[in-house]
């Protein structure tokens, strides 16, 4: 099931180079929800804001036993080089997480690619 998942999240991307804008959109709105979910559904929790999606390559401290990934390949950068952003809990997303592109220009803005509904509330706490 796990390798399933994997190929799933990997392939989710696939067919759009990393620079391109829709790979960005295709990380934030399936391949990462789909690894955090198989996180979830092994650990019983998502990573914490502190762990980051780096939980999804190497389990965090306490997590070993339950932890059976990696459940993605790599952290790729998103289509402007710059590291996905995640809260968890998510401002939001409070019952799970808010995973997020900065964009093209870098910052908190309203180019930026989220996976909340409400894309007129910009703001995240850091």
């Amino acid at each position: 099931m796990v390798l399933g998942v994997i190929f799933f999240s990997h392939s989710a991307t696939v067919g759009y180079p990393d620079s391109h804008p829709l790979a960005s959109t295709a990380f934030v709105q399936n391949a990462a929800p789909i690894s955090l979910a198989a996180f979830r559904i092994a650990t019983g929790r998502y990573p914490t804001s502190k762990e980051g999606l780096h939980a999804l390559l190497v389990p965090p401290p306490g997590l070993k036993e339950k932890w059976h990934g990696p459940y993605i390949d790599r952290l790729p950068k998103d289509s402007w080089g710059h590291d996905y952003q995640y809260q968890c809990p998510g401002l939001h997303n409070p019952q799970s997480y808010d995973l997020w592109s900065l964009g093209p220009d870098g910052t908190v803005s309203a180019d930026d690619i989220v996976n909340w509904s409400n894309k007129d509330v910009l703001s995240v706490e850091k």
